[in-house]
């Protein structure tokens, strides 16, 4: 399998290297080269937006979720099990404390509802 991450690694030693050289350096000050450079990544950047797009509405098409929708879903679902961790705690706590305030009412007619007639 190729290995993307070492060829990336790879790729930015090799780019540190030329950027050092001074030929490369008086090549990079020329406006002109500049202006292309911006000009290649802000493509780069549209080309993307242009795929996620597209792969947006494949998506829907096809009724898929996206990686950004199952993102978000995922998100909510973590909320939602702390929030019943909470909750379980707070019921837990409360059923701790229930039989005690039972128990301590008991002696004197109160904690059932009851009248004692």
């Amino acid at each position: 399998m190729l290995d993307l991450k070492g060829l990336r690694e790879a790729a930015m030693r090799k780019g540190m290297q030329l950027m050092s050289d001074p030929r490369v350096m008086r090549v990079m000050a020329n406006p002109r080269v500049m202006g292309v450079m911006m000009q290649a990544f802000q493509l780069r950047g549209t080309i993307q937006g242009a795929v996620d797009k597209r792969a947006r509405d494949i998506a829907r098409r096809f009724r898929l979720a996206t990686e950004e929708e199952v993102t978000s879903l995922r998100s909510r679902l973590r909320d939602m099990e702390s929030m019943v961790q909470s909750l379980r705690a707070r019921v837990e706590a409360r059923a701790e404390d229930a039989p005690q305030a039972r128990g301590a009412g008991r002696g004197n007619g109160e904690g059932n509802g009851r009248s004692g007639g």
